[in-house]
Formats: structure tokens, sequence, C-alpha cells
């Protein structure tokens, strides 16, 4: 039996270019070890043309329907993923991921052991502190009631936390996870799983687990050195494993640009992209 599952989903919420971009990425780039690929179609009909894609005949994947009818999101529709598979090592990759380098998977095994979260990129953003700099909303004075209303779930900065856009776990570790009941159905519910006083990175981290950043020379961060792994949003992003939207969106970015989003993530670092 192969212990080791890479998940992908894509909703009927996204773009659906986003399933050929992920199975283009996935056959070029060898994952470098023996894994079993799961798509997650989540709130698809059966009859949906997405089934139809010609790129699916490409690549050797397990089907797995995930029909709600409501949209709680992806971390809901990985616990129902992990149900099944409870004897697995999860790889999680959202609708927007795709790898971009040679051995990308194996990297991230190499580093896997017993009670790990490993990240392809991190942050120490912080939902409070983006409400104050005007992320919700230009009128200062609601900007002040969003940080209040999010100082509830989020810490100030700098909030360390592994991003969620894709990430390694236990099944059985992942289930024991406690996600939020809260805003189940707002897209604030993700963001309090991703980085909230009790997120992912931040529940683990109250277990003593080791919660490290994989970069693309195979190497593992601790919190320590984060900002050191040349991964999302620091300097060029040149060892970065796992393509997403952020991280595209600041590799297409002005310099200017990039050191505000790098600003907003890290705090400042002593660089010039």
């Amino acid at each position: 039996m192969n212990y080791l599952l890479v998940v992908y989903l894509i909703s009927v919420y996204d773009d659906r270019q986003n399933l050929k971009k992920f199975i283009d990425s996935y056959k070029n780039y060898s994952s470098g070890i023996d894994h079993e690929l799961l798509i997650c179609f989540k709130d698809f009909n059966e009859n949906d043309s997405i089934f139809k894609t010609s790129e699916l005949n490409e690549v050797k994947f397990i089907k797995f329907l995930d029909n709600g009818g409501q949209n709680d999101y992806d971390w809901h529709s990985y616990k129902r993923v992990a149900k099944y598979y409870k004897d697995k090592i999860i790889f999680f990759m959202n609708c927007h991921s795709f790898p971009i380098v040679n051995n990308w998977l194996k990297k991230f095994y190499d580093n896997y052991e017993k009670k790990t979260l490993l990240g392809s990129g991190a942050s120490k953003l912080s939902m409070v502190n983006n409400a104050l700099n005007g992320f919700h909303s230009s009128n200062k004075i609601k900007s002040i009631l969003f940080a209040i209303s999010n100082y509830y779930d989020f810490p100030f900065f700098p909030n360390p936390h592994i991003r969620s856009n894709c990430f390694m776990i236990s099944s059985k570790d992942y289930l024991d996870l406690k996600l939020t009941k809260r805003y189940m159905l707002k897209k604030k519910s993700t963001w309090i799983n991703e980085s909230g006083r009790n997120g992912m990175t931040n529940q683990l981290k109250r277990k003593n687990f080791n919660i490290l950043v994989v970069n693309s020379d195979g190497k593992a961060f601790p919190e320590s050195n984060w900002d050191k792994s040349n991964t999302y949003a620091i300097e060029n992003q040149s060892k970065l494993i796992i393509s997403d939207k952020f991280s595209r969106i600041y590799e297409n970015s002005n310099k200017i640009e990039k050191l505000k989003i790098s600003e907003i993530n890290w705090g400042k670092l002593n660089f010039r992209p």
C-alpha cells in the first residue's frame, strides 16, 4: 500500500483552467517518489463537463466527489478526504497551486517525521494589522472596527504560520485539528484556520510539532529561519517549490510592490528584490 497521498482540490466556485494548469505541471515536473494522486471535485454535479477535461486522461488519479451542497471551503473538504484515508501522509494543494521544480514531493517527504507540519511557504501576516492598514476598507473608522473584530480571532503582527496553499501532514494529525465553526460558510473561516489564534499552526505548536518550510534545495527551515528560505515573498522566491496565486502576484509585481508585499508578510527584511 502507498502511504503518500497528494490531494488537489478544485471546486465549482473556481476557475476550471486551474485544473489544466495543475495537470500540466504535475506531468512536467517529476514528483521524485511514489504516491497516489487524488483530485477532489467540490460541489460538482456528476454530469458536469469538467469530468470531460481531456487532460484528466493524461494522469492516473482517484476521483473524489465532495458534494456537500454548500461552500464550506477547502479545510472541510480536506477533512472529509482525510476521513477516507486515515492511514496516509497527505500533501494538500488548493486549486491555484502547482509544482515548479522536479522532485517536489520527495523534497517534502524527505523532511517528514511524526508530529511535523511542512509547507512550501510561510508568513507572519496579521489580519489585525492588515485591517488597520486599510486591507478591508479605505475608511479609517471602518478599518479600526475591522481590526477590533479581527483581534478576537487573530494575533497582532508578527503572526507566524504556514500558508495553507499547500502543506504536508498526516491524515490523523489533520483530523485532530479543531476547525473553527464560526463563519463556516464565509471566507473568514479559512483565514482563521490558517493564521488565527487557534489556526492550524498555533494548534500544532501547542502540541510541540515541528513546523517547517521546505525549499527547492530540500532544506527544512524552522520558524526562526523561515525568512532565510527564499520562498514566499522573500527576495526573488528562487527556492519556491510550489507556485500559487499569491506567489505569482509577488513574482509579477514591480520592485516597490514586492517590498510592500514582503513587508506585510515579514516586516522589514534586509534585501532588495
